[in-house]
């Protein structure tokens, strides 16, 4: 232990000393890294510390490298905040010390503010650790370089496996966050897939702010099975809880999803769910992890002489090292340290071969005159290619690095390696083997096996519909016929025969409307989309409503006349006739409006049958990709709901008028005439009919077909009957009763309303 602490004091007094005998000239650099990160429950970068720290000592050590000057960097602490990075970088620029480039920052939200300013100053910015994509727009970012890979470097080997897999169906779930970084990435593998796929389809692309469950629905509902998933660890969790409650990790179907791997270690084993530990290890199993490889895995001894395994030992005995918790991230750190040392070395060297530097040095740089040898900086940048820990060090157009890239699948609650993916040259080694679920690649939905069936109403139902309704039309011709044979007996005579004629007339009509319902539904999945479907359609518009209308219009304009004639007699006003060739006008009147409403929906939106999925259920439990798809056909228009919402209130509007001609003509005391409980029973069941085939028809068709076909035709075919079985039989019955005679002294004014009804 003495010999330990013996070992640190001596390095560490060695430090400053070794420097000051080697070089005699200092080239200042500002630090920047988040150390602390309390306030802002950011990343904190402060185990790269100790890296960066034995960086630039062994750099500094070498008389090869920058031989007349030494490496000073001076550390600030940005806590992962755009507003203290700032602040940070103002004291570092109005420090009399220039600094010739800055280092950091850890933070991509804190690197951004810094790195889109230093141009104006010319300043050269390389960070250690920022991954954010944003940070790779040159046109915003014209100086700044990277040594750890960016987010998108996961990109390509997710694709690469994808295109091994031959998986084209592809969703993508991301977190919308401030910094857009989860969103580009997104916005990236979709690129890449449309450049290196084949009749590739995406899915859907969901983006996360809170809660995930709907885009979780999302997904089911759209049946995805390879999804590239982008987000914090949190939100990760959450993400796969809510995929346990929604079942969408189920046994029937195979689910791939591709994460990334810079998550903390155990990650899952927070518990900020509604989920067991357990519930979340057995929805991750089979997940493939795309991670950076933060220490290259080979013994080649890189720019500072250490192989890997030297370099890890001799970080163990920094000073430093214990002070700060452990980041993986720290070889990047120290190679950055070399990336700077080299480049300033090449620059150093270019200004001394060439003629027109004028004796520039870098001691000279100045923020206000050092464009020349910032743009020297840049090239020198750009033109590095040296191996360190992390691997081979070569910068990009965009000043991003292309790393390698570890592809990993979960097995068993483990991160099992399979596959090492190098970006710089797009190459995939593999290592190990993918494991799946009873030994089946997951399929991505792409070669789905679909069978189709076509909904179908039982044709009993259909025929029991037509023979009823075509028993209607007899009934109603038969009550026609009646009506015309004793047209002037007194008792029906006094009852308007010929409106009763058009009362048949209109149930006739709607009868007719429901024999073609039927024939629609009977036939409808022969004759699909065709020219009988859309006839029948139409029919089945028309005849309908212009039946009721015919026929409730004529019943209530016989109550209308009992109401002027009645309130007539009663305030012995100059007395009233209302003919029946009045009544009809009126009729007529009621009946070119729907003609008019009706033809315009035919012109502007025809209904005709449009085929609808109601159904989609898997078949075979070991074969996700057998589906049974239930299918039915409906007559549909554009904006049909709103069609049918105008038409109900016309015919609602009919209805209360006809309650209210009830109510005013209730104290009328010939019994012939007071039709007001008649209309009241006819009223109630023509406004059940209509609720059921207007207003809810959109929520009702929900329920099973032939249920709802029977639910909408028989409320019909019972409103009609109803209104005919009170209208004609109480007549019949009546004149059986008093063999065609009225007594019309019966009630003060009788006489008078006859004479009026004549």
């Amino acid at each position: 232990m003495i010999i330990y602490l013996l070992s640190k004091f001596v390095l560490l007094a060695a430090i400053p000393i070794a420097a000051l005998c080697a070089k005699n000239k200092v080239l200042h650099l500002g630090g920047f890294i988040p150390m602390d990160v309390s306030l802002s429950g950011g990343w904190s970068a402060s185990g790269i510390l100790p890296a960066l720290q034995m960086g630039f000592f062994d750099i500094n050590q070498r008389r090869d490298i920058l031989p007349d000057y030494q490496l000073n960097a001076t550390w600030g602490d940005t806590h992962c905040l755009a507003g203290a990075a700032t602040k940070l970088f103002v004291k570092t620029i109005t420090n009399p010390v220039t600094k010739i480039l800055l280092v950091g920052d850890g933070c991509s939200s804190s690197t951004q503010p810094i790195a889109e300013v230093i141009p104006f100053y010319n300043l050269v910015m390389i960070s250690y650790s920022a991954g954010s994509p944003s940070l790779s727009d040159r046109k915003r970012y014209k100086t700044l370089f990277r040594m750890a890979p960016s987010d998108f470097n996961y990109n390509r080997p997710r694709v690469a496996i994808m295109k091994y897999f031959n998986w084209s169906r592809i969703a993508t779930i991301y977190q919308s966050e401030r910094s857009n970084t989860f969103s580009l990435v997104a916005e990236n593998v979709i690129n890449i897939i449309k450049t290196q796929i084949k009749n590739y389809e995406i899915v859907t692309t969901e983006s996360v702010r809170r809660d995930p469950k709907i885009q979780i629905e999302n997904l089911q509902r759209k049946d995805a099975r390879i999804i590239v998933l982008d987000m914090f660890a949190s939100e990760a969790r959450l993400t796969f809880c809510w995929a346990i409650r929604l079942n969408f990790t189920g046994k029937n179907t195979q689910r791939v999803w591709f994460i990334s791997g810079f998550y903390a270690d155990y990650w899952w084993k927070i518990n900020d769910t509604d989920c067991t530990v357990q519930e979340l290890e057995k929805a991750l199993e089979g997940v493939i992890i795309t991670d950076i490889i933060n220490v290259r895995t080979d013994e080649i001894q890189t720019i500072s002489g250490m192989t890997v395994q030297d370099y890890q030992e001799r970080l163990k005995l920094w000073p430093t090292y214990k002070s700060y918790h452990y980041n993986r991230y720290h070889p990047y750190g120290y190679d950055t340290t070399w990336a700077i040392a080299l480049a300033l070395n090449r620059t150093a060297t270019k200004l001394a071969n060439w003629p027109k530097a004028d004796n520039l040095t870098l001691e000279n740089f100045t923020y206000r005159h050092g464009k020349l040898i910032k743009d020297i900086i840049m090239e020198s940048f750009y033109e590095l290619n040296f191996e360190g820990v992390t691997g081979s060090v070569r910068f990009t157009d965009t000043g991003d690095r292309a790393g390698t890239v570890i592809i990993q699948q979960w097995r068993n609650g483990s991160k099992i390696p399979v596959a090492i993916y190098d970006n710089s040259k797009n190459t995939l080694r593999w290592i190990d083997e993918f494991q799946w679920k009873g030994d089946v690649i997951p399929s991505d939905g792409s070669n789905r096996i679909l069978i189709v069936n076509y909904k179908q109403i039982p044709s009993t139902s259909t025929i029991a519909i037509v023979v009823i309704s075509a028993i209607g039309i007899a009934i109603s011709f038969a009550f026609a016929l009646w009506n015309h044979k004793y047209r002037k007996a007194p008792a029906i005579k006094i009852l308007s025969p010929r409106i009763n004629f058009i009362v048949s007339l209109g149930s006739i009509i709607m009868y007719t409307g429901l024999i073609f319902y039927s024939l629609f539904e009977m036939n409808k999945n022969l004759i699909k989309t065709g020219v009988t479907g859309r006839i029948l359609c139409e029919m089945w518009k028309w005849f309908i409503p212009l039946g009721f209308t015919t026929a409730y219009t004529a019943l209530i304009s016989k109550t209308f006349r009992i109401y002027i004639v009645y309130t007539s007699v009663q305030s012995k006003p100059r007395r009233k006739k209302l003919l029946d060739r009045s009544l009809i006008k009126l009729i007529m009147i009621l009946l070119l409006i729907d003609v008019i409403y009706l033809g315009l929906w035919s012109i502007l939106e025809p209904l005709q049958p449009q085929e609808k999925t109601v159904k989609i259920e898997v078949t075979h439990v070991d074969n996700a990709d057998v589906r049974q798809e239930t299918k039915d056909f409906k007559c549909h228009s554009k904006n049909l709901t709103y069609w049918i919402l105008i038409l109900s209130t016309e015919k609602a509007l009919l209805l209360i008028t006809g309650m209210l001609l009830a109510y005013s003509t209730r104290n009328v005391e010939v019994k012939e005439l007071n039709d007001s409980k008649l209309l009241t029973v006819i009223n109630y069941n023509f406004m059940m009919a209509l609720i059921i085939t207007g207003p809810l028809r959109s929520v009702l068709s929900a329920m099973p077909g032939e249920t709802y076909f029977l639910l909408d035709t028989i409320f019909i075919w019972f409103s009609v009957t109803i209104m005919l079985s009170l209208l004609f039989f109480t007549q019949f019955y009546r004149m059986m009763r008093r063999f065609g005679k009225i007594s019309e002294s019966a009630l003060p004014g009788t006489r008078s309303i006859s004479h009026a009804l004549d």
